[in-house]
C-alpha cells in the first residue's frame, strides 16, 4: 500500500512567447536534469490551435526544491518541410506537428512525434540527439510506421516497442510496432474489444495506449483510452494483456476507470503495483476539469484513488476546477528509479502553460 507526498509543483513556460501548448513529454536523464517536449506555436503564428504547431523541448535543471527550465527551443516546424520540399498529406496546405514523446534508445536521445493536417493523415517523424539533448539532428519523416501514439515507448529485453493507434473516423484501433535496431520494424496484432457490439453503444474505438512491464517474465500490460462519438458523455478505459514480449495481445477488456476522450499514462511502481494519471469523470461528463492519479492492485483491471498527503483536492485529484471549460489534461508520468521512488508528473495547464509535479511515494 502506497501514498504521495507533494514535493514540487511548478509551471514550466513562465514568460514565454508560446501559445496552444500541449501533449508534453517527460524524461529524466538522472534526479537532476529533466526534458520536456510538447507542441504550440509563437504568440505571433497564426491559426486555429490545432494549426501550424511545431514540436519545442525545455531541459529543467535541479535547484533546490525547484527546477529551472530552460527558455523553450523548436527543433521541428511544419516550415521546414515546406522548406525542403518534403512530401505530406495535406489539407488546403494546412500541416501542423503533434504529440511528441521522448524515449532514450541506443545511445540516443529521440523524440517520435507527427505531422499532417489532422490525426488520421498524420506522418511519423523521428528527431535525434547524440549529447543529452543539447543539439539536434534534422527531423526524419518516418516511412512504413508511424511512431507511439502519445506516450512512452517500453523498452523491454533490447527491444523498443512503441505503443501506437490508427485514428480515423470510425472503428480506431491501437497496436504495437518493435524494433531492436531502430531501422527493421514489425507490428504486433490489431488490438480489439472482445465484444465487437461496443462500437453500437457509441464507441469509436480504442487509442493512445500506454504500456507498463509485468514482474512476470514475457508479460506486459496496455491500457488505451476510449473514442466516444457522444460528444458529451464519457466511457470506460480498457486493458489488454500480452504474454510474448508484446508480439500478441489478447482482446481488450474495461476496468473501472471512466475516460472522457482524453489521454492516460501508467507506470509500475513495483510488484505489478500500478499508477495510472488520468482525467477523473463526475457523472459521465465528458470533460477534462479533473486531472488525478489512481492506483490498481491487481494488474490494472481494478483502480482505486490514490491517498496524497496534505492535498485540499478530493481524493486522488492533482488538480480540480468546478469550472467544466478548465483543461488539466495530457498526462505524461514517469517514475525515477526503484531506489529514491520519486514521481513526476507534467500535463497541459489550460493550453496556456504546462505544469509539472514531483510526488515522493511512502509506504501507507
Amino acid at each position: 500500500m502506497f501514498i504521495l507526498e507533494t514535493k514540487i509543483e511548478e509551471f514550466i513556460l513562465n514568460n514565454s512567447d508560446l501559445k496552444d501548448v500541449h501533449a508534453a513529454t517527460i524524461f529524466a536523464f538522472d534526479d537532476k536534469k529533466l526534458i520536456t517536449s510538447f507542441f504550440g506555436k509563437t504568440r505571433s503564428e497564426s491559426g486555429k490551435s490545432e494549426e501550424n504547431n511545431s514540436i519545442w523541448i525545455s531541459l529543467g535543471f535541479k535547484s533546490n526544491n525547484h527546477y529551472q527550465w530552460t527558455t523553450p527551443e523548436r527543433i521541428v516546424s511544419p516550415q521546414y518541410f515546406r522548406d525542403h520540399h518534403i512530401p505530406l498529406k495535406q489539407d488546403n496546405g494546412i500541416i501542423s506537428c503533434g504529440n511528441p514523446v521522448i524515449t532514450f534508445f541506443n545511445n540516443q536521445l529521440l523524440i517520435f512525434s507527427k505531422i499532417g493536417p489532422y490525426p488520421r493523415t498524420w506522418s511519423g517523424i523521428l528527431s535525434r540527439s547524440y549529447d543529452r539533448g543539447l543539439t539536434w539532428q534534422k527531423p526524419e519523416l518516418l516511412h512504413g510506421i508511424l511512431g507511439p501514439a502519445r506516450n512512452k515507448p517500453l523498452i523491454y529485453k533490447n527491444n523498443i516497442l512503441s505503443p501506437c493507434s490508427r485514428e480515423s473516423c470510425i472503428d480506431d484501433f491501437s497496436y504495437i510496432e518493435y524494433s531492436s535496431d531502430l531501422h527493421t520494424w514489425n507490428l504486433s496484432n490489431p488490438i480489439l474489444p472482445s465484444n465487437p457490439k461496443i462500437f453500437q453503444k457509441g464507441y469509436r474505438g480504442f487509442i493512445q495506449p500506454t504500456l507498463v512491464s509485468s514482474n512476470l517474465p514475457n508479460k506486459i500490460i496496455m491500457l488505451v483510452r476510449p473514442r466516444k462519438t457522444d460528444a458529451l458523455m464519457s466511457t470506460y478505459i480498457h486493458r489488454s494483456i500480452s504474454i510474448n514480449k508484446g508480439i500478441y495481445w489478447s482482446n481488450l477488456e474495461p476496468v473501472n476507470l471512466l475516460n472522457p476522450d482524453s489521454a492516460i499514462d501508467a507506470i509500475n511502481l513495483g510488484d505489478d503495483t500500478l499508477l495510472l494519471a488520468y482525467n477523473r469523470v463526475i457523472n459521465h461528463l465528458k470533460s477534462r476539469n479533473i486531472l488525478s492519479l489512481a492506483i490498481s492492485y491487481d494488474e490494472g483491471l481494478n483502480w482505486y484513488p490514490i491517498v496524497i498527503k496534505n492535498s485540499t483536492y478530493p481524493e486522488g485529484d492533482i488538480e480540480y476546477s468546478n469550472i467544466t471549460s478548465e483543461e488539466y489534461s495530457y498526462p505524461a508520468i514517469i517514475i525515477m528509479s526503484p531506489d529514491n521512488n520519486e514521481i513526476h508528473v507534467i500535463y497541459t495547464f489550460n493550453r496556456i502553460n504546462l505544469k509539472h509535479k514531483v510526488f515522493q511515494l511512502l509506504p501507507k
